[in-house]
């Protein structure tokens, strides 16, 4: 229940809120999952440096732990917006490729790692491990988001909608949303 809060807390974009509940929680109760909770919630409200910080100091206890090494990548990547792109984006794929050495079938750093592989411009790469993916879960929603943004860039325009309708009637987020936008604008 204290998760599922701060998870709420953290979509509504409520990030204060939510590391002030949370902090008050690890203050009563420290635990593990709270503070991979607080990491989550920092990465949203883009405090990277404190987000860094945490996920290092709990990798130090947990190294074998997937998400904290995925937390990691997200961190590169998402330095990589406001800095030296390729260089986080490489330090990015590198953390991503280590969660999936940990669980080949982490289809969460396959994702993570397409994008990436889409941000730094390498489409071709992207989407052999895009279809590596749908071997594993042909349904997911995050890896039919990235096809779709593969067509869109290959100029497949009917391919690509046809990819993202897939997409949002699994999960309806805003970023797909607005990918459909960009085809339906292309197509016109």
């Amino acid at each position: 229940a204290i998760n599922n809060k701060a998870q709420v807390l953290k979509d509504l974009k409520k990030f204060d809120e939510a590391l002030t509940f949370v902090n008050q929680q690890i203050d009563e109760k420290s635990s593990f999952v709270l503070q991979k909770t607080k990491v989550d919630v920092l990465l949203e409200s883009i405090d990277l440096k404190q987000a860094y910080r945490l996920n290092e100091q709990l990798l130090k206890i947990y190294p074998e732990d997937i998400n904290l090494l995925n937390y990691k990548g997200v961190i590169y990547e998402r330095n990589s917006q406001y800095q030296y792109k390729k260089k986080y984006l490489e330090l990015a794929y590198e953390a991503f490729n280590i969660a999936r050495t940990k669980n080949p079938k982490f289809i969460l750093a396959i994702g993570n790692q397409i994008v990436c592989l889409i941000n730094n411009g390498q489409y071709d790469i992207a989407e052999i491990m895009i279809n590596e993916g749908f071997s594993q879960d042909a349904s997911d929603p995050f890896l039919l988001h990235h096809k779709s943004k593969i067509e869109m860039l290959k100029g497949n325009l009917s391919i690509a909608l046809n990819f993202i309708d897939k997409a949002l009637k699994k999960v309806s987020l805003a970023e797909f949303l607005l990918t459909k936008c960009d085809i339906l604008i292309k197509l016109r």
